[in-house]
């Protein structure tokens, strides 16, 4: 799509805008009781288009459009100017059916809303929606498509901007002066030869995955609180939730502090196990009998996956909305959303209350890009509520200096203590690997998980190493069902949905699997826990999943290391701290 500029005299200002079609702006303006505008004739690509427009603005070109304007209405005089454009022209306004096209449009409007309302959306994305669930040729032409965004644009309905800001003259190589509309990145913003524009084109590489981000690319907002049809609170049937003391006291103070003006973040800082999910349905009840949309999200697809049965089984009445990689409800519309972190970037100040789940956790934990679009979902007068067993120095700090609210939840559910890790030496893992039989602790470990009917987690710190431990383990251990999984194992699903049914004794795998799947009966083994990628904050995840079932409230948690980290030593000192805190309550 093209894009012109024009401009319109607003009392003793000139004010300057976009549009995919001068002739809706013309019965805009008549209608407006405006009787000229001075147009700017070239087409351009969104991105160049909107750079163009901020700098007549900011009156950098409106002196040369001056002189070009001058030049078109004395063209016949014989009068000549230098460095005046030739595309300038002044345009009389008399077109008149803009109440033709505005009925049109609201017609469309209320056929496109419950799919799009409150996100931000590239063009690209709405027209395979509109081609995917509509078939009225109004509704899927791309001329009609271009009308009604314009007269949304005009309406203040509609925000329509380039999906990264256009590179200028003197740029040519990568600048933070381009910024990513979609994303809010800067650093991986690239410019080369774009085929779809001819031109010079900035295209972000942060948000690739969610779709190509480009400056020719138009990137369409459509305002929740402007076109989404009234909610209304809705009769929730009331639950019985079997809270301990200690759960409840969170409970609650979650729900004062969704209802307090004091602070806009509250931070929970529960042990792996304490039952958060559990904890916050009150918080997620009340917010939903008030009629909030309530976003929900974690950087994790399994967990996303893993908490969806459990929210609809306890809210059967509301509209709940699955949002991750490969979802089948992306253009469903809900009330309550639970979404991976990547899935927010599509929208912007929808949501009432955003509650972040395992904030810790890669890719979420120290990504920029994705704590501001988790934020720029929330409405500007919302509140988040943040929940970690890890919360790491940055975050305790802005507790300390009270920024944010917190509250701390130091015991399980079931009130048994932490399973604590275990530390063990064990030479290199490579000389172990080609060891005709297995090192005594890794057999120790499959007897003493077998002897208990468990199941296991097998941590490994790298990818590639998971099919050849994984083939190991299963000559060392024949008669064991044993199986490996990581981030881009196509059966991926598949495999985890057999450990959760048993039918996977032995699951080998990265820290993918360190938080989002719980088994009632798992115990853990970590090979190679020197590695740097156990951090202390992984390392305790790790250990988490094991004893988080009141049946089975123990269990075996081993890290074996060539050597001792820091890492190592303070997981388990935070375990075993968290154990005394909670001995005190």
């Amino acid at each position: 799509m093209k894009f012109q500029v024009y401009g319109v005299q607003l009392g003793q200002k000139m004010s300057w805008n976009i549009t995919l079609n001068l002739d809706i702006d013309l019965m805009y303006w008549y209608e407006q009781g405006i009787k000229e505008l001075v147009v700017i004739g070239s087409l351009m690509s969104i991105g160049h288009a909107m750079a163009y427009r901020d700098s007549l603005d900011k009156g950098k070109e409106s002196r040369l459009v001056e002189r070009s304007l001058l030049f078109w209405k004395s063209r016949e005089s014989g009068v000549k100017y230098t460095f005046a454009r030739n595309d300038v022209f002044s345009i009389r306004v008399t077109y008149q059916g803009f109440n033709h096209i505005l009925l049109k449009y609201e017609e469309w409007k209320q056929e496109i809303i419950p799919f799009v309302e409150g996100k931000q959306l590239l063009l690209e994305e709405i027209i395979t929606l509109l081609k995917k669930h509509h078939t009225s040729p109004h509704l899927t032409s791309t001329i009609e498509l271009s009308n009604y965004l314009q007269v949304g644009y005009l309406l203040n309905e509609i925000n329509i901007s380039s999906g990264v800001s256009a590179p200028q003259s003197n740029h040519t190589i990568l600048t933070p002066l381009l910024v990513c509309h979609r994303c809010g990145s800067t650093e991986k913003v690239m410019i080369q030869p774009c085929a779809s524009c001819g031109e010079h084109c900035a295209t972000c590489e942060s948000c690739i995955t969610m779709g190509r981000s480009k400056t020719c690319t138009p990137l369409i907002h459509f305002s929740a609180s402007e076109l989404a049809i009234q909610d209304h609170s809705l009769d929730l049937p009331s639950f019985t939730l079997q809270l301990s003391p200690h759960q409840e006291h969170i409970a609650n103070h979650a729900v004062w502090f969704a209802n307090s003006k004091e602070f806009k973040e509250l931070l929970i800082w529960a042990v792996t196990g304490a039952g958060k999910t559990e904890m916050i349905f009150p918080v997620v009840y009340n917010a939903l009998k008030r009629g909030n949309r309530i976003l929900l999200a974690s950087p994790r697809k399994d967990v996303i996956k893993e908490l969806s049965p459990r929210f609809r089984s306890a809210f059967p009445g509301v509209a709940i909305v699955s949002l991750y990689g490969g979802s089948e409800e992306k253009w469903n519309r809900g009330q309550l959303y639970l979404a991976t972190t990547h899935q927010t970037m599509r929208f912007v100040q929808f949501f009432d209350l955003v509650i972040v789940d395992e904030m810790d956790a890669f890719p979420y934990h120290n990504d920029t890009m994705l704590e501001f679009v988790v934020k720029r979902a929330l409405k500007e007068e919302g509140k988040m509520i943040f929940m970690t067993a890890t919360p790491s120095n940055k975050w305790l700090d802005r507790v300390q200096r009270k920024e944010i609210d917190s509250v701390i939840l130091p015991i399980r559910y079931h009130h048994h203590p932490l399973p604590v890790p275990q530390i063990e030496r064990i030479p290199k893992k490579e000389k172990v690997i080609f060891q005709a039989n297995p090192d005594e602790l890794i057999r120790r470990f499959i007897d003493e998980v077998k002897v208990q009917k468990g199941q296991a987690f097998i941590f490994i710190a790298n990818v590639r190493d998971i099919p050849i431990w994984t083939k190991k383990l299963k000559q060392w251990f024949p008669d064991e069902t044993i199986a490996g999984v990581y981030a881009s194992d196509r059966g991926r699903d598949e495999k985890v949905e057999a450990f959760r049914n048993g039918e996977i004794q032995f699951l080998v795998t990265t820290t993918i699997m360190e938080r989002g799947v719980t088994i009632p009966n798992v115990h853990v083994l970590v090979i190679g826990a020197e590695s740097t990628i156990f951090d202390e904050a992984t390392l305790v995840q790790i250990a988490g999943r094991v004893g988080r079932s009141a049946n089975y409230p123990t269990g075996i948690v081993w890290f074996l290391a060539e050597y001792k980290t820091n890492a190592m030593l303070k997981a388990k000192k935070q375990i075993e701290r968290m154990n005394r805190l909670a001995k005190g309550i």
